[in-house]
């Protein structure tokens, strides 16, 4: 998703069905919807678990009454049918080398556990230049609702108990390493979403450059008066610095518009006096919209602060 798209609200696709959505819709639902899957691939993986526990019942018994017999480790040939899912193999499968089965694990644990809170995230982060303060905290919240799930659910996936606290200990004591490491990942996760990914001047941003380590971020239009503090974390990843000609930035990610050298307008079809682009009521402080095609747009009611404007096309704004 371009800033250009963030800035217009430019309207996408959903797929299958073929409706277009506003981009801020999309960012408000997507997520919801993206949990609602998580939840349901996750219970059924623990219904599997069952099943897997109960196959594991009856063919445990038949390898020891036939190593009881011929005095040798059996490996009763059903194991060898199983399906060739990796977390039916980890829990059940025959004996594999040690680094394939620690693979499997981490796979499994990697796209059951982790990878849902890191697209929700994922969705914070592209939606944070749009400076909606309201929809980065539902999104803040998606991420602590599916943290919440994954540490209820996920508690069944691997453990042949049906009790939650009985799950929790054995999980502990088989699966030490991923289970700490999950509990450090979520711990960052949930740091990262409600501390670090916020938006410019929300309450949030404000209380962590006041507590936190802070530097003094300049503003893109090259006003002291716009210079602000920033939490030192958020000032690495989301305020690097960006280059004025080819709109390239130093940080990792980006939580402000950088829109350069665009034409936004389609000069053709506009009448004299007719609005070409409505950015009323829009927040973009701190944006770059450098060279850019704003021919007749309206802007009243547009917060502007910080932002730079060098060279862009202005004739007609409505302000």
């Amino acid at each position: 998703m371009s800033h250009t798209d963030l800035l217009l609200n430019s309207p996408i696709a959903l797929p299958i069905i073929g409706i277009s959505i506003a981009l801020d819709r999309f960012f408000l639902f997507a997520p919801l919807f993206y949990i609602l899957i998580h939840i349901g691939v996750m219970l059924q993986y623990v219904v599997l678990t069952r099943k897997i526990y109960a196959f594991l019942d009856v063919i445990e018994r038949q390898e020891r009454r036939l190593a009881a017999g011929s005095g040798e480790c059996i490996i009763h040939p059903q194991r060898h049918e199983l399906n060739s899912n990796m977390f039916v193999q980890f829990l059940a499968g025959p004996p594999q080398p040690r680094l394939v089965r620690f693979m499997q694990q981490v796979i499994t644990w990697g796209t059951l556990i982790m990878l849902a809170a890191g697209v929700l995230i994922y969705f914070q982060i592209a939606f944070l230049p749009y400076h909606d303060t309201g929809l980065s905290w539902v999104h803040r919240l998606y991420v602590l609702i599916d943290l919440g799930i994954v540490a209820l659910i996920g508690m069944f996936l691997p453990s042949p108990l049906t009790g939650f606290w009985a799950s929790f200990l054995y999980d502990l004591r088989r699966h030490t390493l991923f289970f700490l490491t999950s509990a450090a990942l979520f711990a960052c996760f949930f740091a990262f979403s409600f501390f670090v990914a916020s938006v410019p001047g929300d309450r949030i941003d404000e209380i962590m450059a006041d507590i936190g380590p802070s530097v003094t971020v300049p503003a893109p239009s090259g006003n002291p008066a716009d210079s602000r503090s920033v939490f030192l974390p958020t000032a690495w990843l989301f305020e690097g610095e960006v280059d004025p000609e080819t709109g390239e930035h130093a940080s990792l990610f980006l939580r402000n518009l950088v829109v350069m050298d665009r034409d936004l307008v389609n000069d053709a079809g506009i009448d004299p006096g007719a609005v070409s682009l409505s950015l009323r009521y829009r927040d973009l402080r701190y944006s770059r919209l450098d060279r850019s095609d704003l021919k007749q747009a309206d802007l009243r009611g547009a917060d502007l602060t910080g932002a730079s404007l060098e060279g862009a096309d202005l004739s007609g704004v409505r302000r």
